[in-house]
């Protein structure tokens, strides 16, 4: 069975060439989702110029937290592929996981890093698609998402609180019970 690695980051930016990530956050499941098996989450070092004050602001930036526990990009990066280059196949999950992927991929380039290789990609964003395509969800984000199914806001825009979100999201949409560890 192929693993699930579900994957949220946070940005100050949303163009990947020029904007930094800032906060990276992987856990790898069975397929199932029945077995947990690493997860990490880690601030990241940025600089703070062409930052835009949206962005930091919809990711919580707050100064004071990422001078305290930020690590260095190359840190936060060896930590995703210790979970990528796990034994066994993977897909890589996230709600717009191309945006996420993009920053991945940029951030593997800029510390010269071998890009990991999912053998499959998954998006809840996608998933959803249809329904709103047949109007019975007014909006893709993960926010209405989530009220839609009943899935609690908290920890929203915080890159570990996303992945959990999007993991719940990803049984709700496919009809599975959700893991009494996520509710």
């Amino acid at each position: 069975m192929v693993d699930l690695l579900f994957v949220d980051i946070e940005s100050s930016g949303l163009d990947p060439e020029r904007h930094s990530l800032i906060e990276l956050a992987a856990a790898r499941t069975s397929g199932d989702l029945r077995e947990d098996k690493q997860a990490f989450e880690a601030l990241v070092q940025f600089s703070r110029e062409g930052a835009e004050p949206k962005a930091l602001e919809i990711a919580g930036y707050r100064e004071d937290l990422w001078r305290a526990k930020a690590v260095p990009l190359r840190v936060a990066l060896a930590n995703f592929h210790a979970l990528a280059d796990g034994p066994g196949e993977w897909a890589i999950v996230g709600h717009n996981i191309t945006f996420d992927w993009m920053f991945l991929v940029a951030a593997c380039r800029a510390e010269k890093l071998a890009i990991p290789k999912p053998r499959y990609t998954v998006d809840t964003l996608s998933m959803a698609w249809a329904l709103k395509h047949a109007g019975l969800v007014e909006s893709l984000s993960l926010d209405k998402l989530s009220a839609r199914y009943g899935i609690a806001q908290k920890g929203a825009h915080r890159a570990m609180g996303d992945v959990r979100r999007t993991m719940i999201l990803y049984c709700r949409l496919l009809g599975l019970p959700v893991p009494m560890r996520l509710e």
